[in-house]
């Protein structure tokens, strides 16, 4: 749906190999970096993203965010011709519309009903994002996805303009989401990911060495 249009392909796209190279805080910032760039949503990911590498490489995954938000301040500053229209530029380059409570603003549902209403919806997709960040303490991967991916989701409720129409948004994290395979051993810490990764898919009544049995599902 509107495979076309970069602003719906490319976040969801930059999202999944940061997912790809989750291993790597460099450039899972980097790339999670570009998706905020690209679209206002993806800042939202940022807490849970944070919570996951915590003490395990939060500084390098915040020192690659940084260098982005650094580059992309740096191309502004390049094509802007003074002071006016760099700080401009800045404040026109995020959308902070989606966070306007204005009536009749935008296309799709929240057009033709009072912006009121919009705001308990608001307000609880922040408390269902403070309770993602914050629980479980310690994530895998498995939580990673779909805590991102319900995230995603969520936003859809809220988002002013044309809202629930942008499904590239989370459809590659759902579809991950859907049909991966067990995922809680590979934590961010495990160094012998290939031997493990090797455990994941055997039979029902087989328990891998030096593992806890534990109900095998696809």
């Amino acid at each position: 749906y509107d495979a076309s249009r970069v602003t719906h392909v490319l976040p969801g796209a930059l999202i999944v190999w940061a997912v790809v190279a989750y291993r790597r805080p460099v450039w899972s910032g980097t790339l999670l970096g570009l998706a905020c760039g690209t679209m206002f949503f993806a800042v939202f990911l940022l807490p849970i993203w944070m919570s996951f590498y915590w003490k395990r490489g939060a500084w390098r995954f915040a020192g690659a965010l940084g260098s982005v938000a650094c580059v992309l301040l740096a191309s502004l500053l390049l094509t802007s011709a003074d002071s006016h229209s760099f700080t401009r530029q800045i404040l026109g380059s995020i959308d902070w519309s989606v966070l306007k409570f204005d009536a009749g603003y935008g296309i799709g549902l929240w057009s033709i009903y009072d912006p009121a209403y919009r705001i308990p919806v608001f307000t609880l997709f922040v408390v269902v994002l403070v309770t993602l960040t914050i629980w479980p303490l310690e994530k895998n991967l498995e939580h990673l996805l779909a805590h991102s991916a319900s995230t995603i989701v969520a936003t859809q409720f809220w988002y002013p303009h044309e809202g629930g129409i942008f499904v590239l948004w989370y459809l590659p994290l759902a579809l991950v989401v859907a049909f991966r395979p067990r995922l809680a051993h590979l934590r961010l810490d495990d160094d012998r990911i290939a031997s493990t990764t090797a455990n994941v898919i055997v039979s029902p009544g087989r328990t891998p060495q030096n593992r806890e049995p534990q109900r095998w599902t696809l």
